[in-house]
C-alpha cells in the first residue's frame, strides 16, 4: 500500500505532477518559485532551471499583469487561512512574447506547527477553449446576420421531447415574443393561416412516414389581418430502429417574392386576355412575345413570329414619314401614337392604331419595344359614311345643300381670283312648297 510507502508515494506523486496536462506551480512565502511542472514549462518556454527561486511576477507575466497578480491573488493568501480553493484568472506570457490565459485554483500549504510554508496553484490553460467559443460565438452572430439579411431561420424539432427550437430571425419572422412563445409543434401550428394548417401538418405528417424531406408555401395571418408567406423546408434524422427522432428545417420570407409573381401573373392575365393585340420586341426590333388577340387580327403564330422584324405585317401602303414620325417619337419621348395600314397572313389589308412604348433599364437605355393596335377597319367605314352623308341626299345620292353652297362659295372665290365668269343654273319645281309645307322637308 502507498501509505505504508512514503518514497513510493512521493514518487507516484511527482510522476503525476510532471507528466499531467495541468500546470502546477508551488510557491514559498515570498512569492518565489519552487516547483515548476513540465506543463508550466511547455506553456511559459522557460526551463524550471530558469525560474527556480524567481517570482512569477517577475518571469512569466507581464508588467501590466505583475501588480495586479500579485496584489489580487498571491498576498490574500498570505493574510489567512482559506479553507477553500480561490481561483483567479490571468495571463502568462511566454518566452516567445505569446499570451496564454490560465485559469488557476490556488491552496495553501501549511507546516505540522500551521504555519503557512506553500502556496499550490494548478493551472489550465483556456486559451484554445475561448478562442473556440469565441470563434463559436463570432461564427453564430455571423449566421444569425446571414439568416437577417437572407430572411431565412432555421428551426429544429426534439420529437422525444417536443421541444421546438428557433433561431431569433423566425421570431422576428412571425413576429412573436420570444418568452411569451410556448415553443412546441403546437404553438407552431397555431401561427399558421387556418386555411393552411392542415396543408402544412398533412405535408409533416406524410414526411415522417415515408422518411423523405419536403417543401412547402404557406401563409401566416397576423392580428391585425396582415399576411405573410413563407417557405419552409424540414427533413427529419431516425435512428436505427427507422423511429423519427429529429426534425429540422428552415423558413424563409418569400412575400415579396408571392407579391411579384401574384403582379407578374396578373399581367400575364392581361396580357394573354386583352381583346387588343400586343406585340414585344427587344432592343433590335425583334418579336420576342404576342398575345392570342394579334394571332386572331393577323394570322400569324408566335411560332411565324418569333426573331422576326415587325415589318413583316406591314402592306407597304404607310407613308414611309409616318415611320419616320414614329421612330422619332420613340426615340425622343418614348411613346407614338398612331395609325398604320397592315396586311393578314392571307393578304387582307387593314387600317389599325397602333400605340407603342419604349422600355428603358435603370441606365435609361431601351431594352424592349411594346405595342398594342387594333383593327379599325369598322371605325373608317363608319367615319367615312357619316362625311358621305353629311355632304350627300340620303334618297338621290347628289351633292347637298351644304355641299352645293360650300362648292359655291369655292367656285366663286376661284372665278374673282382668275377673273372668269360663272355661270349658275337654278331649276324651280312647281307646288314643290306644297309637299314641304304638308309632308314635310324630308318628304320633299
Amino acid at each position: 500500500m502507498l501509505e505504508d510507502n512514503p518514497q513510493g508515494k512521493q514518487l507516484l506523486t511527482d510522476a503525476i505532477t510532471e507528466n499531467t496536462g495541468v500546470l502546477v506551480l508551488l510557491l514559498d512565502t515570498e512569492g518565489r518559485i519552487v516547483e515548476f511542472n513540465k506543463a508550466c514549462e511547455r506553456v511559459s518556454g522557460y526551463r524550471f532551471e530558469e525560474v527556480r527561486g524567481k517570482t512569477p511576477w517577475e518571469t512569466v507575466l507581464s508588467s501590466e499583469d505583475a501588480r495586479t497578480v500579485r496584489a489580487e491573488a498571491f498576498m490574500p493568501l498570505l493574510r489567512g487561512r482559506h479553507e477553500d480553493p480561490v481561483y483567479y484568472t490571468n495571463h502568462w506570457s511566454s518566452r516567445t512574447g505569446a499570451s496564454r490565459l490560465i485559469e488557476w485554483c490556488n491552496t495553501q500549504l501549511f507546516d505540522d506547527q500551521g504555519q503557512l510554508q506553500y502556496i499550490v496553484a494548478v493551472g489550465l490553460d483556456v486559451t484554445s477553449r475561448l478562442e473556440f467559443e469565441d470563434s463559436l460565438h463570432k461564427s453564430r452572430s455571423q449566421l444569425l446576420e446571414a439568416q437577417r439579411i437572407a430572411r431565412v431561420g432555421s428551426w429544429s424539432l426534439d420529437l422525444r421531447s417536443n421541444q421546438l427550437e428557433w433561431s431569433d430571425e423566425i421570431y422576428r419572422l412571425f413576429e412573436i415574443d420570444r418568452e411569451r412563445f410556448g415553443a412546441s409543434y403546437e404553438a407552431f401550428l397555431d401561427t399558421i393561416h387556418p386555411e393552411d394548417r392542415g396543408l402544412v401538418n398533412d405535408a409533416y405528417t406524410e414526411s415522417l412516414k415515408n422518411g423523405q424531406p419536403y417543401e412547402i408555401d404557406h401563409r401566416l395571418l397576423f392580428s391585425d389581418g396582415r399576411i405573410k408567406y413563407v417557405r419552409e423546408a424540414c427533413e427529419t434524422l431516425f435512428d436505427e430502429s427507422g423511429n423519427p427522432i429529429i426534425s429540422r428545417g428552415t423558413v424563409q420570407d418569400i412575400t415579396e417574392q408571392k407579391v411579384a409573381q401574384q403582379q407578374v401573373n396578373l399581367y400575364a392575365s392581361v396580357f394573354i386576355n386583352s381583346p387588343e393585340a400586343i406585340m414585344v420586341t427587344d432592343r433590335d426590333n425583334c418579336i420576342i412575345a404576342i398575345n392570342p388577340a394579334l394571332t386572331e387580327l393577323t394570322g400569324y403564330t408566335f411560332e411565324e413570329l418569333e426573331g422576326v422584324n415587325p415589318n413583316i405585317l406591314a402592306s407597304g401602303l404607310t407613308p414611309p414619314q409616318v415611320y419616320q414620325e414614329m421612330w422619332d417619337s420613340l426615340q425622343e419621348a418614348g411613346f407614338w401614337q398612331g395609325e398604320l395600314i397592315d396586311r393578314t397572313k392571307e393578304g387582307k389589308v387593314y387600317p389599325k392604331w397602333a400605340t407603342i412604348a419604349a422600355i428603358r433599364d435603370e441606365q435609361d437605355r431601351i431594352t424592349h419595344y411594346m405595342a398594342s393596335f387594333f383593327d379599325i377597319t369598322e371605325r373608317k367605314a363608319a367615319e367615312e359614311r357619316i362625311q358621305y352623308l353629311a355632304h350627300h341626299d340620303t334618297l338621290t345620292g347628289l351633292y347637298n345643300r351644304f355641299s352645293l353652297e360650300d362648292r359655291l362659295s369655292q367656285a366663286i372665290v376661284q372665278a374673282r381670283r382668275e377673273k372668269n365668269q360663272l355661270a349658275l343654273l337654278f331649276i324651280d319645281l312647281d307646288r314643290f312648297k306644297l309637299i314641304n309645307d304638308t309632308l314635310g322637308h324630308q318628304v320633299g
